[in-house]
């Protein structure tokens, strides 16, 4: 396949909104009212990336009985996602949040729903076919849900694919025990939490470590409204957020790592692909809808013009 294109690996999720008036205190009960049903999770960021423009592929495996599975797989071929990787297997079920808005604070707080996670692995020849992506966006803990998934990333990564992996705190054990993962990682999305969890006592001091091993890795630590940093052996960058009256914060980190990829995927200069993917990321927050920052890359250029969002990065001590 002559034409670029991505892989996401990670669980859809049907969520559903909530809202109560404040935020419960131990022990206390309250009342909540439910507010909608929407689709979200993990492949937001490829719902992101087909809208830029990107041809997409989800692996991804769905519970043949689960009364979601047909929501989730209309969305896909609505938004043109390839499923030649979407699987569905007998007595799974699928993924669900509940996510919880104080009406008070306008604070949320999400709620994942586990269940046991047992995808369907892949074939040799669907390996190949991740293998021959440009970029394979992971989420860990559904990684390490596949039989002998150390052997799995390796066999892909061969293929030339580059390994772009978003790393919620809960996805993670510590950086040390998935050090397998993040050596070979070439992009990695760290929010505040994970930041946190990834670096330890040890501070930024982990993130230098790091790009010691992953030399060619690009590190995005997202801050919300206080913009993000990104850091590469060579560089390190302060950039800015657009700001926003924000509406709804879920799925803006998804639609950051999706704008991301899809300047990398471009050969953008990684000033372009941050300053991009803020931007998008901004504009997401604006509709109460995980899946706000689908959308194609003329609208994220016409916000960023309308809002001339033209910021300088600044360089920061490394």
């Amino acid at each position: 396949m002559d034409k670029p294109y991505v892989v996401t690996l990670g669980r859809s999720v049907q969520d559903e909104y909530w809202e109560a008036e404040h935020y419960p205190m131990a022990g206390e009960k309250i009342s909540v009212y439910r507010r909608e049903k929407v689709a979200g999770g993990f492949s937001n960021s490829a719902f992101v990336m087909a809208a830029l423009g990107l041809t997409c592929y989800i692996a991804e495996t769905f519970g043949a009985e689960d009364e979601s599975t047909a929501m989730h797989q209309q969305l896909m071929r609505q938004q043109g996602i390839k499923t030649d990787l979407v699987r569905t297997k007998q007595g799974y079920q699928n993924h669900h949040c509940v996510i919880l808005k104080t009406a008070r604070s306008g604070e949320r707080t999400i709620f994942s729903l586990e269940q046991p996670h047992q995808p369907v692995p892949y074939t040799e020849s669907e390996l190949a076919l991740i293998g021959g992506a440009d970029w394979l966006l992971v989420n860990l803990s559904d990684l390490r849900c596949f039989p002998h998934p150390q052997k799995m990333l390796d066999t892909v990564l061969r293929g030339g694919v580059k390994l772009a992996i978003d790393a919620e705190a809960a996805s993670f054990e510590s950086r040390q025990q998935d050090d397998f993962y993040f050596s070979r990682c070439s992009f990695l999305s760290l929010n505040e939490f994970a930041y946190q969890k990834f670096c330890g006592d040890s501070g930024h001091r982990a993130i230098q470590q790091l790009l010691q091993r992953a030399p060619n890795c690009i590190v995005a630590h997202t801050l919300g409204a206080q913009g993000s940093r990104i850091y590469t052996r060579d560089v390190a960058l302060q950039v800015p957020a657009l700001p926003v009256a924000a509406v709804d914060t879920t799925g803006a980190g998804d639609t950051y790592n999706g704008a991301f990829l899809y300047g990398l995927t471009n050969c953008w200069p990684l000033e372009k692909c941050a300053l991009f993917a803020s931007a998008a990321a901004a504009r997401s927050t604006l509709y109460r809808d995980p899946r706000g920052g689908a959308v194609s890359a003329q609208v994220v250029q016409h916000f960023i013009a309308e809002h001339r969002y033209a910021p300088v990065l600044k360089h920061i001590s490394r």
